[in-house]
């Protein structure tokens, strides 16, 4: 997979993130579908079908975010005339609010939902702005994931697949234009930008997975402090992760790239006392 975006949302407690084109481009939706069903990987415990008018539908789904400390249950809203969202929190705090498109994407006085106490990301299904309505089906399934489907009439249909290790993957099927992919800050529904996903596109998001830690040592086999520690995604080359390493040598450098993938990593000798030429590990299994 290759990593697109990564950073931090929120304001009063930040939430990192990790966002991944997966390379997978799909014909048509049945087969988008198909291709998320079998990742599910399991049977279908519950199906459940909303129709969605000119108001939300709140659920709750497995938390990505468990990684930065919070609960394994978070929270996913859906509203045809807006988009879909997820969040380390129910949307449930607040009244319903008007959500802003900040000149990313129109709305309508009906792009409304509820609110989440926690910053949230938000794939927008309304690229015309108009007032539609939709349904939106939740399946899950007995591994605990959770397959969300969210039509909007006449507009975008989105899939959201929640799984249990703290993956999520989306697509869209709205082949006329990509649709704006970004965040709300808690207890906000004012839209920040950060990318727009192609159509029949797999992409996949994660919080900040996972670290590379050990310990540096010079060339008399002592603890080095200050050293600089890089990752590197090995199929793009892409830097994924970089840290120092500490008083007594020891290193703790997060990598955002997913599971499965390999890496290699960069050791530079610091500034005070220069002792060694770069160090190279490859072929590190994520």
């Amino acid at each position: 997979m290759n990593l697109l975006y990564s950073g931090e949302i929120g304001v009063e407690k930040t939430w990192h993130y990790a966002l991944f084109d997966t390379g997978e481009v799909f014909k048509d939706a049945d087969a988008a579908f198909m291709r998320l069903y079998l990742m599910a990987d399991g049977s279908v415990l519950n199906n459940t079908t909303d129709n969605v008018g000119d108001n939300d539908v709140v659920k709750r789904v497995p938390n990505m975010w468990v990684n930065d400390g919070a609960n394994a249950v978070g929270g996913m809203v859906f509203m045809p005339d807006a988009g879909l969202a997820f969040s380390p929190a129910e949307f449930n705090s607040g009244t319903i609010q008007r959500v802003n498109g900040q000149g990313f994407f129109p709305t309508n006085g009906y792009a409304r939902f509820h609110l989440s106490s926690q910053a949230a990301l938000f794939l927008n299904t309304n690229p015309s702005g108009r007032d539609i309505g939709g349904k939106l089906e939740t399946m899950i399934f007995h591994h605990g994931a959770v397959l969300a489907t969210g039509v909007s009439l006449a507009a975008a249909t989105a899939y959201a697949l929640f799984l249990q290790n703290g993956l999520v993957y989306l697509l869209h099927t709205y082949t006329t234009s990509s649709l704006a992919f970004g965040y709300f800050l808690e207890n906000k529904a004012d839209f920040n930008l950060i990318t727009y996903l192609e159509p029949m596109r797999l992409y996949c998001v994660q919080s900040v997975p996972n670290f590379a830690h050990g310990t540096v040592w010079d060339v008399a086999k002592k603890p080095a402090a200050n050293c600089r520690v890089l990752a590197y995604q090995r199929s793009s080359g892409k830097l994924i992760g970089q840290t120092m390493s500490l008083s007594d040598g020891t290193y703790r450098c997060p990598v955002l790239t997913a599971k499965g993938d390999e890496i290699f990593m960069v050791c530079l000798d610091n500034d005070d006392a220069p002792d060694f030429e770069a160090r190279i590990i490859d072929r590190i299994a994520v």
